[in-house]
């Protein structure tokens, strides 16, 4: 009888989440900091995080936990930046806000899915309601 095999997330899947938002913050806190800027602007801390998170998996597994990594560093990168920025400038206009932020933005998109326009294939072009 052949073996089946499963795919689980595993430890070191979540490792790679969480590797994302570390080093998104970390990429975010340099941004705003003088002797670290250069950090948030060069892409070693994401070959950091990809050669944290990649290596000893198959192939699918290691595309998947780098995608899963990147995006999860952007989003924790350009939150935290927003953050950071609020932090360092308090009370500026600029400062977060959750319904006006970048992050804010995208949970409005995100929320609103499907948008208005996709309504799916309509009656006059399947034929249907006559």
């Amino acid at each position: 009888m052949p073996e089946t095999t499963t795919r689980r997330i595993t430890v070191t899947d979540g490792a790679a989440l969480l590797g994302g938002l570390v080093s998104g913050a970390i990429g975010a806190y340099a941004y705003y900091s003088p002797s670290l800027r250069p950090l948030a602007h060069a892409f070693t801390l994401w070959i950091a995080l990809l050669a944290a998170v990649v290596p000893g998996a198959r192939d699918a597994r290691a595309i998947a936990r780098a995608v899963v990594a990147l995006a999860t560093a952007v989003v924790a990168f350009y939150c935290g930046k927003d953050v950071m920025y609020g932090i360092k400038y308090p009370g500026m206009p600029y400062s977060v806000n959750a319904g006006s932020s970048r992050c804010g933005a995208c949970w409005r998109r995100w929320r609103a899915w499907p948008p208005a326009w996709f309504s799916g294939p309509s009656a006059a072009t399947t034929g249907a309601a006559r």
